[in-house]
């Protein structure tokens, strides 16, 4: 693996050019924290994990159903207990398992409920997915961390780009809430990651905040990227263009910093 000058890296797909982390980080209680078959996916940071983990609607759903035999289009009292819900919070569940079967049914093809790709692979199995939400109690900012050779890193910045991402011990991906401590990653995701920045989502340079706690080398990754297909710009024309370059902020020492962009 390519070892020039590291940077730390930490991509915010909720985040724009001038958001401050904190307002996104600190969230509301979600609806149902104990129990991940129950996740509101009308909430952002839910479609917000699903899109980084480019899963699609229809694959999270048979996952319920393959493993706990539970079905969001179809719940029922006994599929409940199956997921865990304990005798006396099942009638309860049930109010949010129906609610929740109207978000599911909002759109006629529930593959279109939030955003996914199939011009690259997953980045989380559905049963991971299912694993994050447990763990952080379906709180956080979707991220992707990792850490990677400077000129590599900015070379797949200067354009809009689909950046990937291939770590030797897996990258971090999933929730993040550094003011409550909730994070997760996978022991070894040593598969690509993928993301395309320009299109949603700040990259930050020099966030530390998911390091405090991992050794010197954690997350070190290669820097691969291609570049993004054009797309409509607008509803009224039929011309097609890139995006502009992603938006980046480097909260480095001054020194060591370019000025990329607005400082947290």
């Amino acid at each position: 693996m390519k070892m020039g000058n590291m940077v730390k890296v930490t991509y915010y797909s909720e985040l724009r050019e001038n958001s401050h982390v904190i307002d996104f980080v600190v969230q509301p209680e979600v609806s149902v924290v104990w129990e991940p078959a129950l996740a509101d996916i009308q909430q952002d940071n839910i479609r917000g994990l699903m899109t980084l983990a480019n899963i699609t609607p229809s694959a999270w759903r048979r996952h319920l159903i393959d493993h706990f035999g539970f079905d969001v289009l179809s719940p029922t009292p006994e599929g409940l207990r199956r997921v865990g819900v304990s005798a006396e919070r099942v009638e309860w569940a049930m109010e949010m398992a129906l609610r929740q079967k109207e978000n599911w049914e909002i759109q006629e093809d529930i593959d279109d409920l939030w955003t996914w790709t199939d011009e690259y692979h997953s980045n989380l199995t559905p049963a991971q997915v299912y694993e994050v939400l447990a763990e952080t109690g379906a709180r956080g900012t979707p991220v992707i961390s990792f850490q990677a050779d400077e000129a590599e890193l900015l070379e797949a910045l200067a354009e809009d780009n689909v950046i990937t991402i291939k770590g030797e011990d897996g990258v971090y991906v999933g929730l993040s809430d550094p003011v409550n401590g909730y994070n997760w990653s996978p022991e070894r995701l040593t598969g690509d990651v993928s993301f395309r920045p320009s299109d949603h989502g700040l990259v930050v340079m020099g966030d530390d905040h998911l390091w405090q706690d991992v050794v010197e080398d954690a997350y070190t990754a290669t820097v691969g990227f291609a570049a993004g297909r054009e797309v409509l710009m607008s509803s009224r024309s039929e011309e097609t263009s890139r995006f502009p370059p992603p938006a980046v902020r480097d909260t480095r020492a001054p020194t060591l910093a370019a000025d990329r962009g607005p400082k947290l």
